[in-house]
């Protein structure tokens, strides 16, 4: 990308715009700013950000250690179609990433995202989605105010440790909790959920809970913990909600009459949210087996799959009367008839 070619700064008040983005390249394109963090921590970074309405709707916060190799901030950042064309603030915290406090080599860059990275894989579309428009190289983005905050380090440094975090799957109505593995001087944690419309995210003590709000995507997860001389260490992780399982559902049986010694066939439906059907198993009882025994002769389903399912009823011969027929089905977990 090329950026315009402005006056030094100082003394006017300028922006730093950019352009000219390659449509092929996710997260490498952006601009960068190099601050040695030597003698400082809880370093937090702020900015201003206007795009275009063909500009790419996605970017993403990276940072360095040693000058070179860059890492995502846990969370891609999006540019609503109705901040298109205006200044808007973005705030980030660094607090307690790994190296990034008392570096020499510490850096940033921001850099445009393809939709399907920035949604953490929720979407196949590898490539930039503009704004408000089609994405176009020649939208621009631009920058002003960026700033760097920190904390002086006064006497040593010496944060805590936090253990890693696996990513997991969790299902979308229900609460899930985590214990956290930390050293024996933490003396507070929190944790941050940066994905908000998805699930909540609360520390106490050392339990960490996850609350889904009943919706399904991806959330990072950002993990803080300090000790008593106010070092910290964070580490993040990813949550990904799904639908939770249902019981089965059947329909289609109804109350119906028959001629003695004949058999009959009834068509019903049944359904599961496995992706496998064959997971949910029907099962079936008569309340009268004097005139239909509960055998796999006078009892017998057939067909597979979602609609295609039957149930067959014989009788005993020359028996006549009322029998209660009772059809069950099962995922392994759940149950209903």
């Amino acid at each position: 990308m090329d950026g315009n070619d402005y006056p030094p700064l100082g003394g006017a008040n300028y922006s730093w715009g950019t352009s000219n983005y390659p449509a092929g390249l996710n997260k490498q394109c952006g601009v960068q700013f190099n601050v040695s963090t030597v003698n400082a921590k809880d370093i937090s970074l702020s900015f201003d950000i206007r795009a275009t309405t063909t500009a790419s709707k996605y970017f993403r916060l990276q940072f360095t250690t040693n000058g070179t190799d860059f890492i995502d901030y846990p969370a891609s950042d999006v540019i609503p179609s109705g901040d298109a064309g205006t200044y808007k603030s973005r705030n980030y915290s660094l607090v307690g990433f790994p190296n990034v406090a008392n570096n020499l080599h510490f850096g940033v860059r921001i850099v445009t995202e393809f939709e399907s990275t920035a949604l953490y894989g929720t979407t196949n579309d590898a490539n930039y989605v503009g704004v408000t428009n089609a994405y176009s190289p020649n939208g621009t983005i631009s920058y002003d105010l960026v700033t760097f905050n920190a904390d002086a380090i006064a006497g040593s440094y010496s944060p805590p440790t936090i253990g890693a975090i696996a990513n997991l799957t969790i299902p979308d109505n229900a609460s899930s909790n985590i214990t956290l593995t930390v050293s024996g001087d933490t003396t507070g944690a929190a944790a941050q959920s940066l994905n908000q419309n998805v699930l909540a995210a609360y520390v106490s003590g050392n339990t960490l809970t996850l609350s889904p709000n009943g919706v399904d995507g991806v959330a990072p997860i950002l993990v803080t913990v300090m000790n008593a001389n106010g070092d910290s260490a964070a580490t993040w992780f990813y949550v990904t909600t799904v639908p939770a399982n249902q019981p089965p559902t059947i329909s289609g049986l109804m109350n119906t009459n028959m001629l003695e010694n004949t058999n009959l066939t009834i068509p019903f439906t049944l359904w599961d949210d496995h992706t496998d059907m064959s997971a949910a198993t029907p099962t079936v009882f008569s309340g009268n087996t004097t005139l239909v025994p509960n055998d796999g002769v006078h009892l017998t389903f057939g067909g597979a799959g979602t609609t295609n399912r039957t149930l067959t009823i014989t009788p005993v011969t020359n028996q006549f009367g009322t029998v209660p027929i009772t059809v069950s089905a099962s995922d392994g977990s759940l149950e209903a008839s």
